[in-house]
């Protein structure tokens, strides 16, 4: 029993990490090499906070948003990993520009839901966002 226990995470499709209050499963590129460009919206890793729906918060953590997929990514002990838990916004702290900050919760529009991540532009009453995508 112990054995096949040991063996369940080979045998799964991804691994799960938990550190400082964030889940993540193993991120996957995408397979077509074909394609020319970078699904990242900065290709470079930011420093960044991420915001929990549950409250808490994650601040050690390099990130990237892959804008082909709508997805945030992390940097975990040299592993790539795609966050679970659910996501409230975060904040990009690239070193050539300003904070951007990126929050889902929004009413469903189109081909997006209400886990899509929009750039805020501008906060307030009245928010100003951007949708930041890439397609193939």
């Amino acid at each position: 029993m112990a054995i096949f226990l040991l063996l369940i995470p080979f045998l799964s499709n991804s691994q799960v990490f938990i550190s400082d209050n964030v889940t993540g499963n193993i991120y996957r590129e995408a397979a077509d090499k074909s394609v020319e460009g970078s699904p990242f919206f900065i290709d470079d890793w930011s420093k960044g906070v991420i915001y929990m729906k549950d409250g808490s918060k994650a601040d050690k953590f390099l990130l990237k948003l892959d804008a082909l997929r709508n997805e945030l990514i992390f940097l975990h002990d040299g592993q790539i990993l795609s966050v679970v838990n659910p996501v409230k916004e975060f904040v990009l702290m690239p070193s050539d520009t300003k904070q951007l900050l990126f929050r889902c919760g929004f009413p469903a529009f189109e081909r997006y839901d209400e886990n899509s991540f929009y750039q805020v532009l501008q906060d307030g009453p009245t928010s100003l966002l951007k949708m930041n995508r890439k397609s193939i």
